[in-house]
């Protein structure tokens, strides 16, 4: 499989309620309001590329790729880039590279090479959008490290969290402890209705950190769907 082929080959789905919570629980940029709406928006009209999972059915439903792309086009919005700009600078990214969604190339998250910085450059022409760039290579920098891509350099994984990993191959990109398969919910589940620590180690083969990371996971999740 080439890399073209590769950025054609949806993985995962998430109806945009999902996606909200997770992008709200690792920020930034979303703001307030109806952030679902938002994200729709976002997707709907262009500002992510052919972000929508095929024959679903009436629910709509994103891909992992297109949730990797909100992630960046929200720390852009957050930064008061607006999406006229964004939505420029995802096409010259995109037909530079080749590839459908350029927000999760490594060479992007990389700050690598001259689409880059022909997307830096329009973006800091924008209103705001020196400072944004700035905000921007800085935040890439810092969150490289918890995305994870393939030979074609294209992500595959995304981990928001310590031992908690989104895998768009893996029980259809549902957060889940680290390549374990398990769902964090079910593990604060067995502790909040009367499971001990040490039970809920034995009976799922985690260690202490990974069911106190699963746990605090929950919690993120829960704070922001509120």
């Amino acid at each position: 499989m080439d890399v073209e082929s590769y950025a054609g080959k949806s993985t995962g789905a998430y109806t945009f309620a999902e996606a909200a919570r997770i992008l709200l629980a690792t920020g930034p940029g979303l703001g307030d309001g109806n952030v679902c709406s938002r994200l729709r928006y976002w997707v709907n009209s262009g500002v992510v590329y052919d972000g929508l999972v095929r024959d679903t059915g009436r629910e709509r439903f994103i891909h992992f790729q297109a949730l990797v792309s909100l992630r960046v086009v929200a720390a852009l919005w957050g930064q008061g880039v607006g999406l006229r700009a964004i939505r420029k600078g995802e096409r010259v990214l995109r037909e530079g590279l080749g590839v459908a969604w350029p927000f999760i190339a490594e060479s992007f998250w990389r700050r690598e090479g001259t689409s880059f910085r022909q997307f830096a450059d329009l973006i800091a022409a924008s209103k705001g959008g020196a400072e944004a760039v700035g905000f921007l290579s800085e935040w890439l920098s810092e969150n490289v490290g918890g995305i994870k891509f393939n030979e074609y350099g294209m992500a595959y994984a995304w981990l928001p969290a310590r031992n908690i990993v989104i895998d768009g191959r893996i029980v259809s990109g549902r957060p889940c402890i680290a390549w374990r398969r398990i769902w964090p919910a079910i593990i604060r589940d067995c502790l909040e209705y009367g499971d001990s620590l040490e039970e809920a180690m034995e009976d799922y083969g985690l260690t202490e950190e990974q069911v106190l990371d699963a746990v605090a996971w929950e919690k993120r999740i829960d704070a922001v769907a509120r």
